[in-house]
């Protein structure tokens, strides 16, 4: 079960990164706000990938 909420926190954490992020993008906040979704799905996915990638090489390393 650790497991499960270490990836959910890490979701929520990369979430937050990425809203950040698409702010500092330079989309213009009003009329762009297809842009900033676009890069906010875009860096999400990047972290689920990376948290992904990450539990596999715990596996592997049997932690």
């Amino acid at each position: 079960m650790g497991n499960f909420l270490e990836s959910l926190g890490g979701i929520v954490a990369g979430a937050i990164i990425a809203t950040g992020s698409a702010l500092s993008t330079g989309c213009d906040v009003v009329t762009s706000a297809a842009c900033q979704a676009g890069k906010i799905v875009s860096d999400v996915a990047e972290g689920v990938a990376s948290i992904a990638e990450d539990k596999s090489k715990n596996d592997r390393l049997g932690s």
